[in-house]
């Protein structure tokens, strides 16, 4: 059976029966669909996770110049997963997100985080 190619937008990873780790690839794609269903982050300027005490589901918008378990990942949307790690999905074009710290939703213009008119 051949697997699955990741869904367009959220790169969602398909798996074929018997296949090892499906379990995880369900629980990680089952998160992502609740991260981004939510359209919730908690913060967009930290840059060093280290000191966050993470929950499952926990996002954030990573801010350029991120540190530790975020560097690389600018702009990417981060979400703490069950099994104690970061996960991080690419902002596509048009994609919003509401900053609870900010009170604001922010959207994804294809090169910036723009406060939302």
């Amino acid at each position: 059976m051949a697997t699955l190619p990741p869904t367009p937008t959220l790169g969602i990873t398909g798996y074929t029966d018997g296949q090892s780790g499906g379990g995880t690839l369900f629980n990680e794609a089952m998160l992502t669909l609740d991260v981004f269903a939510r359209r919730t982050v908690i913060d967009q300027n930290i840059t060093d996770p280290g000191p966050l005490t993470p929950v499952t589901g926990d996002a954030y918008i990573v801010e350029a110049a991120a540190v530790d378990a975020w560097a690389g990942k600018d702009d990417n949307i981060a979400y703490f997963s069950a099994g104690g790690i970061w996960l991080f999905q690419v902002a596509w074009e048009g994609l919003e997100m509401y900053v609870t710290d900010e009170n604001l939703f922010y959207k994804w213009d294809g090169a910036a985080w723009i406060v939302r008119p």
